[in-house]
């Protein structure tokens, strides 16, 4: 969205809540648009914010909506609620793609936490995800910083 790629994260939500106050419902493509911003942004605390009124909206998060919640999360160091938004993804049968898991094991790299990182990369391979890369770089960095 321009607002994401502008880092306006203050301005897409005005848009988010002018949708509503228009009675245009937003959809999941709307919330993942102001969740991206938020991210682009690294402003985790607005980011979950968002996502619970997403799900209090009754508009069920997909795997971009974990991704960028759990993305903003892990550029502020946040790894116990990506950790904890993976949790949930997997709970609510909602499949991570390479970007969600890329986001936690990044957190726990982050974090210098190398056991969760090669769990969640386990986890990763056992759900036929394409690992990439930059996913067994990040977890490699977590080995090496977890030392």
């Amino acid at each position: 969205s321009a607002c994401e790629k502008g880092e306006q994260w203050q301005q897409a939500l005005v848009l988010l809540s002018d949708m509503q106050h228009c009675s245009v419902e937003p959809t999941v493509i709307s919330f993942n648009a102001a969740l991206g911003a938020c991210n682009g942004c690294g402003e985790w605390q607005m980011a979950l914010q968002l996502f619970d009124e997403q799900k209090l909206k009754a508009v069920s998060p997909n795997a971009i909506s974990y991704s960028m919640c759990s993305s903003a999360c892990m550029r502020s160091s946040q790894w116990g609620y990506a950790l904890q938004l993976m949790e949930e993804m997997l709970g609510k049968q909602v499949l991570p793609d390479v970007v969600a898991y890329h986001a936690v094991i990044s957190s726990c790299e982050r974090s210098h936490l190398w056991q969760p990182a090669m769990y969640l990369l386990g986890e990763a391979r056992e759900q036929s995800v394409l690992c990439d890369v930059f996913l067994y770089n990040a977890c490699i960095s977590a080995c090496e910083k977890g030392l």
